[in-house]
């Protein structure tokens, strides 16, 4: 067939047409399999690469069962413009990568080049626009009525700059790319990216199309083809048709049908490019009787509702009506909300041949939108099947129209803005043939379509309703939970809306009243502990919000429990916590419980065992304890076999038992625990030379065999080695072997490699003093005379060797004086009493090793110091005869001298008339002499002491003898005349003086007349008494 049209571009111009029919299966032929062949029967069998082709009269093959299905290529064709006779020029393809006999096909009547025709060709537009027009007519190649196609696409190829949302192997084209502009949808069928394999299961180039181009999209726009559907009829308005649900979109053979394509080519620098491909889709499964056998003359309604696209056919962008998107040109803002219906045409939704019902909406696994335009940012969105559920509007027995919104969107462009949708089928699911080939795994099973919704260029205000999307809060309380906060989640597009809400709490499946004024809060308070008000039971939080124009409803229903007697965790004492010993024999467990009712009185009971706890303790068990309104449980854990235990506590309130979680315990395998520190000194030196050391504690309650070791250490950090064995729990240290320091014993116990090591004692070894000097050996009783005693001090030693110093010193009492060491040297030392106060003391020594830092003291030794007197005075010199006449006798008493220091010595003198005994009187006298006055002593003899005294003792000279004589008395010369004559017969004289020092003296007087001075003595001497009177006249003249 020729069309003869208006030559309008230089250059050829090659259309490929792959037309594509479903005639998979056995008997149903996919290709004729020998040229001539009119009929459509009788064909013989031959094949593509290996695969089994049937005959379509004979309905068997010798591979395959009659049912298959599916998608797949009869033939090719290169449609050609010829500009230099504007002709198109339609001829069969043949190539390497198509090898079966396509001849029965292609030849007639079957396979006339007639059956694909190009109609109506109009490229006014090309030069400027870039698009072309033209209508293609399909006429069916065969006769048979067995060989019915079913939603049969003719599929427009070219290249891709899109990306669909985030599944990057789904391309569609852009602005720029090849597009067919008036597309009843798009499909992913036959694509060249994916279905790779050549013949009549994939993509094939055409031999006179263009050649050697990446077509890259994998999903082309369509134009669906079916037997009453115009060349420029609506699919849209064919499927809505009621009269067609029973066509179910069937091309039957032997008819044609025509549609009208409107393509856009790509512009290549100032021109438009030509450069595209094109294939035909169809599906198709076989009529089978009750049997399984091929129905020979099959009606509409005897093929399987699967002999159509288990795909959608068609998606239909209905309406727009609630859109408000725009975006300012002036300002730069952007929002709004999209709202559309969407119509979905799948004949899978319909129940049976003949009969209806609303299943589009099953066929659906999900619907996914993209834009090319950034209406939905880079990665789409997307409506699970649950969240369609609820959105459907309506529907008939091949379609449901669902109404979806998406808020908040920011569109990056005011106008028309694309959007790309894909109904991704439920069951199956992927792109798998019957017969085999290449599809692309990953692949969902979908239907895709484009439509546009406009951008306003300015910003609108409408006043849009407010939204509840939800009551945050929980929905299970009981009296426990209080005062407990819910807060309504409302929202509303339009900005500086004041929103009020009203509450109201009524018993489920009962409508709010909303008694209380509005609040602009968006929350409630409700006291669940107001049993009086919130019984148990359901109750509806009913919550209203309105903008003063639109109001919007919200309720959460809430569960109110009976409050149950709440038990607290089961708490221990720190040493009775996860892990015990058999040493806990006194572990302290308690509880407590609270009541949001209050009035009861809590009865405690106790649980233990072993092993995992029991999800619901047993009441009857006779292992409880008996209840008490203790609070607190004592276990022991001796005598408990080793593993996992459990503890449980049940409170009783009013007869309804409460049960505490579980407490773990975990009874470990008790090793010898808790060693001592090993008892012995702390403080010793090198004289302790096998200080005991006794092991105890850390015993094995379990009653397992363990050692016990210890181990000196000068740190305090335990030993990792040096631990030694004793024969008995007791072990000996010679701390002669250990210098000066602070060392630290250790005990452990257990059996290796497993050890417990108890804390340390300290031991300080300390300097090791010099031995005690013994008590000084000598003289204890001495005098001051006493100057040189030697005292015997003994050898003192020090078991370290240190050098010694040694020293004396003398105390008054047990204890060694602080002051007045004399330090000596040797074995022996010397001591000047002659120095030291009288008295009775102690003698020390002490001894030093650390150059009089420390001392070693002796015992004391008693000694006294006697007194001793002042030296015996001398005899006093001095006259030995005196009288009364001796007032001033002066006597030499000498020195006298007191060894004793400091004592002061006093003296004294006396008299006495016995040599044998001092005198009772005595006279103290200072300097070496004395003064007597004999003048006041009677005549006699007299003995003369002295004595000097320390006030202590004293000291007597031996005796004066002194003689005391009566001294003369001195008699005046007589006081009378000096002259007389014979006749002085009566001369008074009388005596001047008489004097005489005696004391007491007696005078007896008398007179003597001498012519000699001298002659005192002679003559005789006459007695008076005061006075005498001489008669001279018998006196011789003389003197």
């Amino acid at each position: 067939m020729v069309l003869k049209t208006r030559a309008w571009a230089s250059g050829l111009v090659s259309l490929l047409f792959l037309f594509v029919i479903s005639c998979a299966g056995g008997g149903n032929p996919v290709v004729p399999s020998s040229p001539g062949d009119n009929s459509g029967t009788g064909l013989t069998s031959g094949t593509d690469q290996g695969r089994m082709f049937t005959d379509p009269a004979s309905g068997q093959s010798a591979g395959r069962s009659g049912d298959d299905g599916g998608t797949q290529l009869w033939g090719y064709y290169d449609v050609i413009y010829d500009e230099g006779i504007g002709e198109f020029v339609i001829s069969p393809v043949r190539s390497a990568q198509f090898t079966f006999n396509m001849l029965g096909f292609l030849q007639p009547p079957d396979g006339n080049p007639a059956n694909l025709e190009i109609l109506n060709f109009e490229p006014a537009q090309f030069l400027t626009k870039g698009i072309i027009e033209l209508d293609i007519r399909i006429t069916h190649p065969y006769a048979n009525p067995r060989l019915v196609g079913f939603d049969t696409y003719g599929v427009l190829i070219g290249k891709a700059s899109k990306t669909f949302g985030e599944d990057t192997a789904v391309k569609y084209a852009g602005a720029g790319d090849l597009m067919l502009l008036n597309s009843d949808g798009y499909t992913r069928w036959m694509n060249p990216v994916e279905f790779t394999e050549p013949g009549y299961l994939g993509y094939t180039e055409g031999m006179l199309g263009t050649k050697g181009v990446s077509w890259t999209a994998t999903i082309n726009g369509y134009k669906y083809f079916a037997d009453g559907l115009s060349v420029n009829g609506s699919i849209v308005e064919y499927m809505n048709n009621a009269a067609n649900i029973e066509k179910r979109g069937a091309f039957m053979p032997g008819t044609s049908n025509t549609r009208h394509y409107v393509i856009q080519f790509p512009q290549d620098g100032d021109k438009y490019k030509i450069q595209f491909q094109y294939a035909i889709v169809s599906h198709f499964r076989g009529a089978k009787d009750a049997n399984g056998d091929p129905i020979p003359d099959p009606e509409l309604s005897d093929f399987p509702k699967d002999a159509n696209a288990n795909e959608a056919v068609c998606i239909h962008l209905k309406n727009t009506t609630g859109t408000n998107l725009f975006y300012d040109d002036n300002t730069g803002n952007a929002g709004g909300n999209l709202a559309m219906e969407l119509t979905i045409f799948d004949w899978q939704a319909v129940k049976a041949i003949g009969g209806s019902g609303a299943y589009a909406l099953k066929e659906i696994q999900s619907i996914e939108i993209d834009s090319p335009d950034g209406l939905f940012g880079t990665s789409g969105v997307a409506f699970t099947s649950s969240q369609i559920e609820g959105k459907q509007v309506a529907f008939t027995d091949n379609s449901t129209t669902l109404k979806l919104t998406i808020e908040g969107l920011v569109p990056q462009k005011s106008g028309p803005n694309e959007l790309i949708f894909a109904v991704y089928n439920a069951d199956p699911t992927d792109y798998a043939q019957p017969l085999g080939g290449v599809w692309p795994p990953d692949a969902r099973l979908a239907a895709y379509a484009r439509a546009v919704v406009e951008v306003n260029d300015t910003e609108p205000y409408v006043n849009y309703p407010p939204k509840i999307t939800e009551i945050e809060g929980p929905t299970e309380v009981d009296c426990w939970d209080g005062s407990t906060e819910y807060t309504a989640i409302a929202t509303d597009p339009n900005p500086g809306d004041e929103l009020t809400f009203w509450w109201d709490l009524m018993p489920s499946g009962f409508f709010p009243i909303f008694l209380e004024p509005g609040t602009p809060n968006n929350f409630k308070v409700i006291d669940w502990s107001d049993t009086s008000s919130y019984p148990p039971g359901m109750f509806d939080l009913w919550c209203k919000v309105s903008d003063g124009e639109y109001e919007a409803f919200f309720f959460l229903t809430i569960t109110v429990g009976p409050g149950e007697l709440q038990v607290e965790p089961i708490t221990a004492d720190d040493e009775d916590t996860y892990d015990v010993y058999c040493t806990n024999t006194d572990a302290h467990y308690s509880t407590d419980a609270q009541s949001c009712t209050g009035g009861g009185t809590f009865m405690y009971r106790w649980l233990r065992g072993t092993g995992n706890p029991p999800s619901n303790p047993n009441p009857s068990d006779p292992n409880w304890t008996q209840p008490s309104e203790d609070n607190f449980i004592i276990y022991s854990w001796d005598n408990t076999t080793i593993g996992q235990w459990w503890i449980i506590a049940e409170v009783t309130e009013f007869a309804l038992p409460s049960y505490s979680p579980p407490y773990l315990v975990q009874r470990i395998d008790t090793p010898p625990s808790d060693p001592l520190p090993p008892d012995g000194a702390s403080e010793v030196d090198c004289n302790n030379t096998a200080e005991p050391y006794l092991l105890s504690g850390g015993e094995d309650c379990d009653g397992g065999t363990f050692q016990r070791q210890w181990a000196i250490t000068q740190t305090n950090i335990p030993p990792t080695i040096g631990w030694l064995t004793p024969g008995d729990d007791i072990f000996y240290v010679n701390w002669k072997n250990y210098p000066i320091g602070t060392y630290y014993l250790w005990q452990r116990v257990g059996l290796a490699p497993n050890w417990e090591v108890s804390p340390s004692l300290e031991v300080h070894r300390n300097n090791t003093p010099p031995n005690q000097p013994q008590v000084p050996d000598g003289m204890q009783f001495v005098t001051c005379w006493d100057t040189d005693v030697e005292y015997n001090a003994g050898e003192v030693t020090d078991c370290e060797g240190d050098p010694i110093i040694r020293a004396w010193a003398l105390g008054t009492d047990a204890s060694p004086p602080s002051v007045g060491w004399v330090s000596f040297t040797g074995d022996y030392f010397y001591i000047d009493f002659s120095v030291i106060p009288s008295g009775s003391g102690f003698l020390f020594q002490r001894a030093s090793d650390t150059d009089g830092a420390t001392w070693v003291y002796s015992n004391g030794m008693d000694i006294t110091k006697f007194n001793s007197p002042p030296t015996e005075p001398d005899i006093p010199a001095g006259p030995i005869v005196v009288d009364c006449h001796y007032i001033e006798a002066e006597y030499e008493c000498g020195d006298v001298y007191d060894c004793d220091v400091g004592d002061i010595i006093t003296r004294y003198w006396g008299i006495t008339d016995s040599p044998f005994m001092p005198p009772h009187d005595w006279n103290i006298f200072t300097g070496d002499s004395i003064i007597i006055d004999w003048s006041v002593y009677q005549n006699g003899i007299f003995f003369l002491f002295q004595k000097a005294t320390d006030g202590a003792a004293e000291s007597l000279s031996q005796a004066l003898e002194v003689i005391k004589l009566n001294a003369v008395p001195v008699v005046g010369l007589p006081v009378g005349p000096t002259e007389a004559w014979c006749t002085t017969t009566d001369a008074l004289y009388e005596p001047s003086t008489i004097e005489d020092c005696d004391p007491e003296s007696s005078f007896q007087t008398r007179y003597y007349l001498s012519t000699d001075p001298d002659e005192q003595m002679g003559g005789a001497w006459i007695p008076f008494e005061d006075e005498f009177i001489i008669d001279f006249s018998a006196v011789p003249v003389g003197d």
